[in-house]
């Protein structure tokens, strides 16, 4: 028998408190089911759908780049499903992705393109819009001796496809997770749509900033690039630290640069270095005939009034120089009295590219009668091509140069897709099996923009 008609001997009480449990229940059921809905839906969709405001505008989310070796944090909404790729920007990425050293995928409507540099470890990987804008870009600029990304980052763009900021990061564990953040750039653009500043923060928490400086002639070349800000008060620069100043011809060619030791408020420059500058001049065909460098300039003008060292070319039918002269020596009225005579020679690859260039310094004269001397000094130039004839290798091996070093230096550089500087080096010792036992190199890594995104060393 069940005691006072309760099943597990309790006395059911009062209907009141029935009541209380039935609700209690009812509570319970529609916390679990907004939480598995939540969970299902998304927070900010789900309080959407039952008229609430949401609390997470926004939710932050990590990728891993496994290629790159490279996390970072991208800001992203629930949105709905994405547009498929625009076949034409599709095939302009295609275009653009070309050779064995890239690949392109595109999964429900995000384009990826992922590029390696053989040679260096420099590799990337570029996210686009399904317009075939740039959104994202990952990168590692170079790796450890276990292969480990040691310094990369992630650029981000606007909707036009316009870098609007850069995280750096120095440190990452063994499955690429970033460590330790470095640099955090943020972009500002003028009305022309043209890099106006860069602020630069310290950590991603901008504890200490630097503002950097750009300035542009008429048609849009960079006349200046990256003079600290000494002074930035009300959105803008008041003042400017010491940096360079370049001039361009018609056709957008550098035609000079000067270092400049004070600005004025519109980034021309009030007053220059008086010890440093260098000239370059073209002909009609674009091909460069002369170049200079300056040991004394006019600080008011900017005009070189002593030479350092000068080059004339000569050019024959092809748009590669036969000969050079390089005037070395000056008297006091600046003429030429030391000279030294090069020529050069080439072979071309079955597409017409050159493969080998030689370059001999024939003979040097100091400007004194019959001091004449023939030397045997020799610049071989080793080049290698993609398959659309773009630039990926260049070795110059420098052999017997002047004042008796008989052993061969080398330099060596590789380049993007672009025919842009990628890694170079400057080898000053070399082994007997021909490994570089000192020198220097420099790293350079651009984005789809021509945007210069990082450097190393």
């Amino acid at each position: 028998m069940y005691e006072n008609g309760n099943r597990n001997g309790q006395n059911d009480g009062p209907v009141s408190n029935v009541r209380g449990l039935t609700a209690r229940r009812i509570i319970v059921i529609a916390v679990a089911l907004f939480a598995c809905s939540a969970l299902k839906f998304g927070v900010n969709t789900f309080l959407t759908s039952i008229g609430m405001e949401p609390v997470l505008p926004k939710i932050q989310r990590y990728h891993r780049n496994r290629t790159a070796k490279q996390t970072e944090i991208i800001k992203t909404e629930n949105t709905a499903i994405p547009a498929a790729p625009d076949p034409e920007a599709v095939n302009r990425l295609r275009e653009k992705c070309y050779d064995e050293n890239c690949g392109l995928t595109c999964v429900e409507g995000v384009c990826t393109v992922e590029r390696i540099y053989p040679g260096t470890d420099i590799q990337k990987k570029t996210f686009y819009t399904a317009a075939g804008k740039p959104e994202r870009m990952d990168y590692c600029l170079k790796k450890d001796r276990y292969g480990i990304c040691a310094g990369g980052g992630t650029a981000y763009y606007r909707p036009d496809g316009r870098i609007t900021s850069l995280m750096k990061c120095i440190a990452y564990d063994t499955k690429g997770i970033c460590l330790r953040a470095g640099n955090m750039i943020n972009y500002i653009y003028d009305e022309k749509g043209n890099i106006a500043l860069k602020k630069v923060c310290s950590d991603l928490e901008c504890r200490r900033t630097e503002y950097l400086a750009y300035a542009y002639d008429e048609l849009g070349n960079a006349t200046v690039k990256a003079v600290p800000c000494s002074n930035f008060k009300n959105g803008k620069c008041e003042s400017f630290g010491k940096g360079d100043i370049l001039t361009y011809d018609a056709a957008g060619r550098k035609t000079s640069v000067r270092k400049c030791e004070e600005f004025n408020p519109d980034l021309s420059c009030a007053e220059y270095s008086v010890s440093a500058g260098q000239n370059w001049k073209y002909d009609e065909k674009g091909n460069k005939t002369y170049f200079d460098s300056c040991t004394e300039v006019n600080a008011k003008t900017g005009i070189c009034t002593a030479l350092e060292y000068d080059i004339a070319y000569t050019y024959g039918s092809g748009s590669e120089p036969e000969s050079a002269v390089y005037c070395v020596k000056y008297d006091g009225n600046g003429d030429c009295t030391g000279k030294e005579n090069y020529t050069y020679s080439y072979e071309y690859d079955d597409k017409g590219n050159i493969s080998n260039k030689t370059e001999y310094l024939i003979q040097r004269s100091t400007g004194t009668a019959g001091d004449v001397k023939k030397l045997n000094y020799v610049q071989l130039y080793d080049t290698a091509y993609d398959r659309r004839g773009h630039k990926t290798h260049v070795r110059k091996d420098m052999c017997g140069m002047p004042g008796g070093n008989k052993k061969c230096i080398y330099e060596e550089t590789f380049f993007d897709e672009n025919d842009r500087n990628l890694r170079s080096t400057l080898c000053s010792e070399v082994s007997d099996i021909g490994e570089c036992r000192k020198g220097m190199f420099t790293l350079t890594l651009y984005d789809d923009n021509g945007i210069l995104t990082d450097t190393g060393r």
